[in-house]
C-alpha cells in the first residue's frame, strides 16, 4: 500500500537523515507522497487536539471572540500563505548546503580574508562536517521550529512543562516539511505547510460556527485586546444581586443591565466598537469575554444577566466599550 510505503520511507529518513533528492521522479509519485504524509499529520493532529484540551482545559469556542471579528481572507492569506513562506525560508531553506547562504557567506569570508593556513581546504572541511553532522542541524532546526510555537499559548509560562506534548504537532510538521523540502524541493514543503495551516483554520472556523453563540457583527477592521487585568488571575465577590435593572444614559453611551430577563432581539453575545451585548450570561462569563483574561467571580446565586451597551460616538476599536462595560458591571454588582 502506497501510504504505508511512504510512511516507512519517511521514518527511514528520520532514522538516518540525508540530502538525497527525488526531484526527477514523476509528479504523480510526489503528489501521492504529499497527501500520504498529510494524512499522517491529520491523524496525529486529531490525537493532539484531545491532549491539548485535556492539558489546558480550554473551551475552544472562546476563540470566537477573536475569529468573529477577523477578516477570513486576511487570516487565510496570512496563516496559509505568508507565515508558512517566512517560516520555510528560516527553518527549511538552509537544509540544503547550496541554499544555506549564511554558512556559505562565512566560508566565503574565511576563504577571502582568513590566513592561508585557515583558508586552505576550509570549504571542503565544512562540507565534510556538514555531511557528517547534517542530522544534528536538521533536528535542531525542527526542534527550534516546534519550540517557538509554545508562545502561541497566552499562559505558556504555566504550560512550559507540557511543551514537549503541546509542540509535538509542530515538531512532526517540521519533520515532514523538511523531508519534502529535501526530497522534492522548497515549494513542496511550503505548499504542504500552507495546506496544513489552511485545514487547521477551516476546522477552527467550522467548530466555532457550530458551537459558539452567534454574535452581532459589524465591519471591524481592528481589535486591540487589552485589559487592566491583563495576564492576571483576579478573584472577585459579588455583593449586590437583588436588583432588577441598572441603567445609565449619558452623552457618551447608554447601558442597561437586567437581572434574569431577556431583551427583545438579543441572542448570544456580540462585541463591536459601537455595541456590546450579552443575553442571559453570568457576570464571570461577561468579564472573561470583555477582558480576555482569567477573571474569577464568586457568584453562588448564579445571576443571569442581559446586558446591552451602545456607544454614541464613533469608535475605531472595541477598547472603550469593553472598559466602560467592565467598570459599570462592577458598579451594578458592587463587585469588590
Amino acid at each position: 500500500m502506497f501510504i504505508l510505503d511512504t510512511i516507512k520511507r519517511f521514518f527511514r529518513f528520520l532514522l538516518k537523515p540525508d540530502q538525497g533528492s527525488y526531484r526527477r521522479l514523476d509528479a504523480k509519485f510526489k503528489v501521492a507522497t504529499f497527501f500520504s504524509l498529510l494524512l499522517l499529520l491529520v491523524v496525529f493532529a486529531a490525537i493532539w487536539v484531545t491532549c491539548y484540551v485535556l492539558i489546558t482545559k480550554e473551551d475552544l469556542t472562546k476563540t470566537s471572540i477573536v475569529l468573529n471579528f477577523l477578516n477570513v481572507w486576511v487570516v487565510l492569506l496570512t496563516l496559509a500563505l505568508f507565515t508558512p513562506f517566512i517560516e520555510e525560508l528560516i527553518f527549511r531553506l538552509p537544509l540544503i548546503y547550496n541554499r544555506n547562504y549564511l554558512l556559505r557567506y562565512v566560508v566565503f569570508l574565511v576563504d577571502s580574508y582568513g590566513s592561508k593556513g585557515m583558508s586552505d581546504g576550509f570549504e571542503q572541511n565544512v562540507q565534510r562536517l556538514w555531511k557528517r553532522y547534517f542530522w544534528v542541524f536538521l533536528y535542531t532546526m525542527c526542534l527550534l521550529f516546534a519550540f517557538i510555537h509554545i508562545f502561541n499559548y497566552p499562559n505558556y509560562q504555566q504550560l512550559f512543562l507540557w511543551s514537549p506534548i503541546l509542540t509535538s504537532i509542530q515538531l512532526l510538521l517540521g519533520l515532514i516539511v523538511s523531508y519534502l523540502r529535501i526530497r522534492f524541493g522548497f515549494l513542496w514543503g511550503w505548499f504542504f505547510h500552507g495546506i496544513y495551516n489552511l485545514l487547521v483554520i477551516t476546522a477552527l472556523f467550522t467548530y466555532v460556527g457550530m458551537h459558539a453563540p452567534k454574535p452581532y457583527v459589524e465591519d471591524v477592521k481592528f481589535i486591540y485586546l487589552h485589559s487592566r487585568f491583563a495576564h492576571k488571575n483576579v478573584d472577585f465577590q459579588i455583593n449586590q444581586r437583588h436588583f432588577k435593572i441598572y441603567k445609565v444614559d449619558n452623552p457618551e453611551y447608554s447601558l442597561s443591565i437586567i437581572n434574569g430577563k431577556e431583551l427583545d432581539g438579543l441572542s448570544g453575545y456580540g462585541v463591536t466598537p459601537s455595541r456590546i451585548f450579552f443575553d442571559r450570561s453570568s457576570a464571570e462569563y461577561i468579564l472573561q469575554i470583555i477582558s480576555y483574561d482569567e477573571i474569577k467571580v464568586r457568584d453562588p446565586d448564579s445571576l443571569s444577566l442581559t446586558v446591552e451597551l451602545k456607544l454614541k460616538k464613533p469608535q475605531t476599536n472595541t477598547d472603550n466599550g469593553r472598559n466602560i462595560l467592565e467598570r459599570e458591571l462592577f458598579k451594578a454588582l458592587a463587585i469588590k
